[in-house]
């Protein structure tokens, strides 16, 4: 993973000010958003096809509170009115609810104004994400295209 060898709850605003510095590019193991997902359809579908995307590779973190533009991070913004104990339970839910069969091991840790959580490889041969109606699987390659 991008910040290989760090347990999730080890990763420092240094280190991401290090990933904006060297503008690493989002890629197989780390994706920038600058906004936690709505909590409408569209935005459980996005934020599902992500965690998916990643537990149907080598697994990556998600960074929520960085801007970025042509995949490359420019801004740490943070995320305004933040409640990590609520954000954080708000995205589990969506995982439980919305990922067939269930991810283990995943870590989502809040920092000030951050959130990241840490989608492990899964086990399984396929993990499947459904919001409402609909239903998908997906994969990441190294240029963030997604492919069903």
């Amino acid at each position: 993973m991008i910040f290989s060898g760090k347990r999730i709850d080890e990763i420092s605003a240094e280190n991401i000010k290090g990933l904006l510095e060297a503008g690493v590019p989002e890629g197989k193991e780390v994706d920038y958003k600058q906004n936690l997902p709505a909590n409408d359809n569209e935005g459980k579908k996005e934020f599902l096809a992500d965690v998916s995307s990643f537990a149907n590779t080598t697994g990556g973190d998600l960074i929520f509170g960085i801007r970025e533009e042509n995949l490359i991070p420019v801004e740490i913004c943070g995320l305004p009115n933040l409640n990590p104990d609520i954000d954080i339970q708000r995205l589990e839910n969506m995982i439980r609810d919305g990922i067939d069969p269930q991810l283990p091991n995943r870590r989502q840790y809040a920092r000030p104004r951050r959130i990241i959580p840490r989608l492990h490889r899964s086990h399984f041969n396929s993990n499947h994400w459904h919001v409402s109606r609909f239903r998908s699987r997906y994969h990441v390659y190294e240029n963030r295209e997604l492919y069903r």
